[in-house]
């Protein structure tokens, strides 16, 4: 009935596992040993929280965790004040990080997913989330929620008959397990949706939130999503972080005493420069941060004396190269940029329970759901990102010459292009070498070499590297003639260099620099959203056997503080529980989880 082709399924099936002892193998939980609301340094202080939701507790190797972040600040700090990174990391029963990004906060929310490797094997692991000035705090005072992972192409040889899970700091024990049901809590007065659904139908949700948990709807941030029902490990309640938060700032407590400042404005990049002679500090170095660019940008920072420094980032999204560079070229420096991501874990304790039958029938079903759509995946919707605008600008703003060189004639070298366009500014060639002269326009005052050089956003501050070029293969150049401050920072002059597009005989970085791939925060990305024709509902062969049938964040209610929204059911008949969470403007936590049934015939009612 659902086109599925007949020889792919009994593959999958005959490498499914086909025992329970092979199907999850020894699990352990990694649960925070003597935490408790009040737990971290500094006396317990501690005013800025996180909490994550996320679509499901229990995921295939190889799939993506789909979450929404929220930011839980005790002191209401207004945005500037705020953090605006989150770091988040999926981590082994025994404190070992298999996956984890950093993700820009936007006006408290941060949204995303986290892709699991598939070559992990089948296991317990935790959900960590933190900001940067949350370390200061300690491991304990983050964000902690189990997973369970399973890898169906992995394990099989082991034979466990326990499954292992830490035991509360009491000494009571608990199962790891949260047998799903419907779950009502404050702040939502109602929900509305069918019982039963077929196959590839369209199912509406109406939610309305309780009147007196809210003053303006419209700063009311909710995630919803809709799963597979499996039992798994228990999410925790968003309550019991908005208490960790909600508490005040000591009177004479700074910013300034903690070792890990508040990422206010974006994310911090931080390292460590040494000679790479003998090792020693590079202490007070003013040092660049460029990024290779047709729109030069550069940030500055200095060394302390222990060589270490720290770079103040825009929470810019996707990968980019990056230079790092001393502004004493002259010396070899060796330099080492830091991880970003929190080196301390927590403690646990082991325990042992009888393994879940229901949790391993899941995974086992889950895995073959996984396996059919990456078979299927060029086929399946795509997965789209969103579009930030990230909008940059020249650092130096409108230069005083921009000279284009395709509204000039050709001519044979750079020190030409100088002497002909560029009033002012000459390259020459005297007894010290070439140098780029400056002569300013008031006075005729002359000065040598400019504080920047660029080619490409990259700084190079080799006039002879200018020389070296083919005009023919340059775009444009901007000058700077005079002074010009940024930051603390006074540069005297500056010449940017933009080649064509597809031009790579540009100079080589200074051996004192660094060039390295980095990431400020990770790209936002949203799950694609499947839609069936209204009076086809099978109009499409690829079969459609999706764990997780929608995952929205950033929803914000209505005027009168109602959400509705869609979705469509896949082929894969099985109860599925609707979770919604979410944080009122007067900073009231919601909740409400409902479970549908998706089955080939109705049995129940489905408006």
């Amino acid at each position: 009935m659902y086109y599925i082709n007949r020889l792919s399924l009994l593959l999958l099936l005959s490498i499914a596992p086909c025992t329970i002892a092979e199907a999850i193998p020894h699990l352990k939980l990694s649960m925070v040993e003597g935490t408790t609301a009040d737990s971290g340094k500094a006396g317990g202080v501690n005013y800025e929280q996180v909490y994550i939701h996320t679509d499901r507790t229990i995921y295939i190797a190889g799939e993506d965790i789909w979450f929404s972040l929220y930011l839980l600040d005790g002191n209401n700090n207004p945005e500037g004040k705020r953090s605006r990174v989150a770091y988040i990391e999926v981590v082994s029963s025994s404190n070992i990080p298999v996956a984890n990004i950093r993700s820009g906060i936007n006006s408290g929310i941060a949204s995303g997913s986290i892709s699991l490797p598939d070559t992990i094997s089948t296991g317990l692991y935790y959900i960590r989330a933190y900001t940067n000035f949350m370390k200061n705090f300690g491991p304990e005072s983050y964000y902690h929620q189990d997973v369970v992972v399973y890898n169906p192409f992995r394990d099989k040889e082991k034979n466990p008959d326990i499954l292992q899970y830490s035991k509360l700091p009491s000494g009571k024990e608990r199962s790891p397990y949260n047998h799903l049901r419907e779950n009502k809590a404050a702040g939502i007065s109602s929900l509305f949706v069918g019982e039963s659904f077929t196959p590839r139908e369209k199912v509406t949700v109406e939610v309305n939130l309780d009147s007196n948990v809210y003053e303006n709807p419209n700063l009311t941030n909710l995630s919803i999503s809709v799963a597979v029902a499996a039992a798994g490990p228990r999410q925790p309640h968003m309550s019991q972080y908005v208490s960790r938060s909600s508490r005040e700032k000591p009177e004479n407590e700074a910013e300034t005493d903690f070792k890990y400042p508040r990422e206010a404005y974006g994310p911090f990049l931080e390292g460590t420069i040494v000679s790479r002679e003998n090792l020693t500090p590079g202490s007070e170095l003013l040092l660049y941060l460029s990024t290779p660019s047709s729109i030069p940008q550069i940030n500055y920072s200095f060394s302390d004396s222990l060589g270490n420094f720290r770079f103040y980032l825009k929470p810019e999204e996707g990968i980019r190269d990056i230079f790092i560079q001393p502004a004493d070229l002259g010396h070899n420096w060796l330099i080492k940029v830091n991880t970003p991501f929190s080196g301390e874990y927590i403690k646990t304790r082991p325990g042992e329970f009888p393994l879940d039958p229901g949790l391993i029938e899941n995974a086992v079903k889950m895995g073959i759901n996984y396996q059919l759509n990456k078979i299927y995946k060029e086929f399946a919707p795509a997965v789209t990102g969103n579009d930030l605008n990230n909008s940059r600008v020249r650092f130096y703003g409108k230069p005083d010459i921009e000279l284009i060189l395709a509204d000039y004639i050709a001519l044979p070298s750079m020190e030409e292009v100088f002497h002909e366009l560029t009033p002012g500014v000459s390259l020459r060639r005297q007894r010290t070498g070439l140098n780029l002269v400056f002569a300013d326009d008031i006075t005729g005052q002359k000065f040598e070499n400019p504080d920047i050089i660029m080619v490409d956003g990259v700084l190079i501050n080799d006039p002879g590297a200018i020389a070296s070029l083919d005009p023919g293969s340059v775009e444009k150049i901007d000058i700077i003639k005079g002074k010009y401050q940024t930051g603390s920072i006074v540069f005297n002059g500056i010449v940017s260099i933009i080649l064509r597009e597809g031009e790579v005989n540009g100079p080589d970085l200074a051996p004192a620099g660094m060039r390295t791939q980095y990431i400020p925060v990770d790209e936002t990305l949203c799950p694609g959203h499947i839609s069936y024709g209204e009076g086809r509902p099978y109009d499409t062969p690829v079969p459609d056997f999706r764990n997780t049938l929608f995952f929205g964040s950033r929803i914000n209610p209505s005027k009168d503080g109602s959400v509705r929204f869609d979705f469509f059911t896949s082929d894969y008949c099985a109860d599925y529980i609707i979770t919604i969470k979410g944080i009122t403007d007067t900073g009231i936590p919601v909740s409400w989880s409902k479970i549908i049934t998706v089955e080939l015939e109705h049995t129940g009612d489905s408006r």
